[in-house]
């Protein structure tokens, strides 16, 4: 019993990494449209034609865009790219923690 807490426990942490994920992605589209709209339509060219919220996404971890990134000298940009590092990591963490746990209950039984 105490396996499929910690199952559902991963699960549901790895969901709310994911959902923090995805709000913070949505909050600096919103800070980069409203403060550097030029830098926010160079990041939403969708040269892959996959949508322009995934072309966001995809540019934005391109790591050929850190040096432009890194001249704008804002830190808050910066603070949101990190916590939304961290929410990345997180899903990850909980991810594999709900395998893991998955794998020890089955090894268990």
């Amino acid at each position: 019993m105490g396996y499929l807490f910690l199952i559902i426990g991963s699960f549901l942490g790895g969901l709310y990494c994911r959902k923090a994920s995805n709000y913070k992605l949505m909050t600096i589209k919103n800070y980069l449209f409203s403060s550097y709209p030029n830098f926010y339509y160079e990041l939403s060219e969708d040269r892959f034609d996959i949508g322009q919220s995934e072309a966001f996404a995809f540019n934005l971890s391109e790591p050929s865009l850190k040096g432009k990134i890194d001249n704008l000298d804002d830190t808050r940009l910066k603070e949101l790219l990190l916590d939304k590092y961290f929410a990345d990591v997180g899903s990850i963490f909980f991810a594999l923690g709900a395998i893991f746990f998955f794998s020890l209950l089955i090894l268990v039984l």
